[in-house]
């Protein structure tokens, strides 16, 4: 009779066990590598938006300033004349002074999505998590005749959705979910 041999075939349960361990180690890794890669994605989207949103404030006002020089209109007409509370602008609704959505003083600065247009704006229904205002400074009167002929600008945009207020323009960087975009105007 033939001595019957066993044949070990398999893996003990401790092999099992330690190659279950590293691969949950693994699996962990990446998956946590992804999260915050899609987190730091979101962000840079966000800085990419702010920054245009900042920027279109800018140009918002300076159209308002070349359409009334092209229009030989005061200077500074639908724009602040001194260093007035801060205000709001879209491209839906221009800036006044008014009481409607673009507005100085006391105002929301949330900017919405309006979809059937593809702007944001400051008024709808889908708030965006970007807010945005516009700061008016620094009026000079530099030829000494009494009228303004340049002042300050700076577009804030904030793209940090729990926040209700704005750092001092100094504060405002991407750390703090905030850009700027500052420049001068003058009456030519």
């Amino acid at each position: 009779m033939r001595k019957k041999t066993k044949n070990k075939k398999g893996f003990s349960i401790a092999e099992v066990m330690i190659s279950s361990f590293v691969l949950v180690v693994g699996l962990t890794a990446i998956i946590s590598l992804l999260i915050e890669n899609i987190k730091q994605s979101v962000d840079i989207r966000s800085s990419i938006i702010s920054s245009q949103l900042a920027q279109e404030g800018v140009e918002l006002v300076r159209n308002i300033r070349d359409n009334n020089l092209v229009n030989e209109d005061a200077f500074l007409n639908n724009l602040p004349d001194s260093d007035e509370d801060d205000c709001i602008i879209d491209a839906i609704y221009g800036l006044n002074k008014g009481n409607g959505p673009e507005a100085c003083g006391s105002y929301d600065t949330k900017l919405y999505m309006n979809n059937s247009l593809g702007f944001y704006g400051h008024s709808g229904s889908a708030f965006s998590g970007f807010r945005r205002k516009i700061i008016f400074s620094d009026f000079e009167d530099s030829s000494g005749d009494g009228n303004v002929d340049n002042f300050s600008i700076a577009s804030m945009v904030v793209w940090d959705i729990n926040a209700s207020s704005f750092p001092d323009l100094s504060d405002c960087n991407s750390g703090n979910k905030c850009t700027y975009v500052k420049d001068l105007l003058t009456d030519h």
